[in-house]
């Protein structure tokens, strides 16, 4: 993936592109950054204005929605910075469906049954949820220099990650 992403600030694909980035805003606070993320194969575009219903998005990790189902958030493996989020972000209508496996340059990882960084530290993953909705596979979360920190819960809502 040769991306680094850094305090969810920038996002670099592969390809070396910078996509923009944005302010998600949640109805009671403001995440900033992500955008687009762009990966080898299999694309997220932009997430823009990420909204929940209540709570507050850190970094992504905690991830509060009101229905629906989590289904594949995949894998998430960077080779340099900080993984601050699992590139995964609810809108306030529709369902997170299969964002599928992340895959990287140096491999896949398959249904978040590891996620981890070369360098760097993972924050933000946690005990993933939904009120009503499907719980699959998350398996163990593993950084490879760097530190598994505290995490929130995610749960859906029914979410749309949408495509322009």
């Amino acid at each position: 993936m040769e991306s680094t992403l850094l305090a969810l600030g920038a996002v670099r694909s592969m390809e070396g592109k910078l996509l923009a980035l944005g302010a998600m805003q949640t109805m009671e606070c403001t995440l900033l950054a992500l955008g687009a993320v762009r990966i080898m194969e299999g694309t997220i575009l932009a997430l823009g204005a990420v909204r929940t219903m209540e709570g507050t998005l850190l970094a992504l990790g905690a991830v509060r929605t009101m229905e629906g189902s989590l289904l594949a958030l995949g894998a998430v493996r960077i080779m340099e910075g900080t993984l601050l989020a699992l590139g995964a972000g609810p809108t306030m209508e529709g369902t997170l469906l299969e964002l599928g496996a992340l895959r990287t340059m140096e491999g896949s990882l398959q249904a978040l049954g590891a996620v981890q960084t070369m360098e760097g530290t993972l924050q933000a993953l946690g005990a993933v949820r939904t009120i009503e909705g499907t719980l699959l596979a998350l398996g163990a979360v593993r950084t490879m220099e760097g530190t598994l920190l505290a995490l929130g819960a995610v749960r859906t809502m029914k979410s749309s990650l949408l495509a322009p």
